[in-house]
């Protein structure tokens, strides 16, 4: 049964949960605040194996293939990619959706410390799924609720990481004409303890908080900062080289244990459409960015083509080869990298301060600060994309060797 799985295993996707017909799985939290399923009634389980024939970590992905159409987009109505974490290419084919009397599913932040998917039906209500939420989203049985919209009739967008885009088309069990999956970029999911304890130490007086902004554009949208405002009017801002959960994020620390071996990032993808920021923009064309956001769009299936041919008149943006993508990004699809301190992380997380755990074992090193000085500079005279796919490649034939 799906209970006997190990912790780095488990997406945590939860189409075991909602496919239960006796509903004898729950969920737990770990050490680091990640969900996972639990069997919490052996008693009921009937042994129907459902749980184990949706999981989507026990079924072969394939990695290597195309999108059919790849580009770096962003949205002409400024106010909406300002509200946006990249482009606002999501909002723009969310208010499609919306405008055909459809539903939109996505992560939002109920309050300071909880993500979790939610169904929106309005204009008036997107902007709770706009923006980038540094924290796993708890899915519950929103998997449920998309598939009686979709025997409904009803058109629905359902975006999240790719695990969770795999977990529910898995759930489903079938294609829906009438169903549009958007898949996110994803460096790995950050652990809800570890966001929690952060957000204390950010506010030692214990203020009521306003609203977080994981990727706020005050200093640019490369140069982007976490945003804490709080009731009485004061705030935190700090640029991510500056923000010890920023700077120590994507460097694989305190992300859930699946994510460094995840199979689900890679192409062919299950989605329709793939979002996410395109940091190498400049390497493209740098009169393309005004530095206010720019997303990496992929589209992956016909239906994705056909909704995004709906808005494309409302954006600016460039074609890009996959070629051209995999030699300035060869990484993109690629599982997050395993930090050395992870375990340390993970026992010291209730015995130290977050921000001396964070200082002290999760920054970036001496040699890490180097390599990205000579990365920066090897960029600048333009011999780093041909180099660094050397490199990726090499890295590639040897883990095939070993495997």
């Amino acid at each position: 049964m799906i209970n006997n799985m190990k912790e780095n295993e488990c997406c945590g996707c939860t189409a075991c949960i909602n496919i239960c017909p006796v509903k004898c799985l729950g969920e737990y939290s770990n050490e680091l605040g990640f969900s996972y399923p639990i069997m919490n009634n052996k008693e009921d389980c009937i042994e129907c194996k459902l749980c184990e024939k949706v999981c989507p970590t026990l079924k072969e992905i394939k990695t290597k293939s195309e999108p059919i159409n790849s580009l770096c987009s962003y949205a002409k109505n400024n106010d909406i990619k300002s509200a946006s974490t990249s482009g606002g290419i999501f909002t723009l084919l969310a208010s499609k959706i919306l405008d055909e009397g459809g539903y939109v599913y996505g992560a939002a932040l109920i309050n300071p410390t909880l993500v979790k998917h939610i169904e929106v039906n309005s204009s008036e209500e997107l902007w709770k799924l706009q923006g980038s939420k540094y924290i796993e989203s708890k899915l519950e049985d929103i998997f449920l609720v998309v598939k009686d919209r979709l025997q409904e009739g009803k058109k629905v967008l359902f975006s999240g990481v790719p695990c969770q885009i795999y977990g529910l088309l898995s759930f489903l069990g079938k294609d829906y004409d009438n169903l549009i999956c958007i898949d996110l970029l994803c460096y790995g999911v950050p652990s809800p303890k570890v966001w929690s304890k952060y957000l204390n130490f950010i506010n030692k007086e214990n203020k009521n908080i306003k609203y977080v902004n994981f990727r706020d554009k005050t200093y640019g949208w490369k140069n982007y900062s976490l945003k804490v405002v709080f009731e009485d009017g004061s705030q935190y801002l700090k640029e991510k080289n500056k923000d010890l959960f920023l700077s120590t994020y994507s460097k694989g620390g305190y992300i859930k244990s699946y994510c460094y071996r995840c199979k689900m990032k890679g192409f062919p993808k299950k989605s329709d459409i793939t979002l996410g920021d395109f940091w190498e923009v400049d390497r493209v064309d740098s009169d393309f960015n005004d530095d206010k956001g720019m997303s990496a769009v992929f589209i992956n299936s016909a239906k994705g083509q056909n909704l995004y041919n709906e808005i494309i008149n409302e954006t600016n943006y460039l074609e890009i080869t996959a070629e051209r993508l995999d030699e300035i990004s060869p990484r993109i699809g690629a599982p997050s990298k395993l930090h050395k301190n992870r375990d340390i992380i993970i026992k010291e997380i209730d015995n130290m301060p977050i921000d001396v755990i964070l200082k002290k074992y999760a920054m970036p090193t001496r040699v890490d600060k180097v390599k990205n000085i000579i990365r920066i500079s090897l960029r600048k005279i333009g011999v780093w994309d041909g180099l660094n796919k050397i490199l990726e490649d090499k890295k590639a034939r040897r883990n095939i060797n070993e495997k």
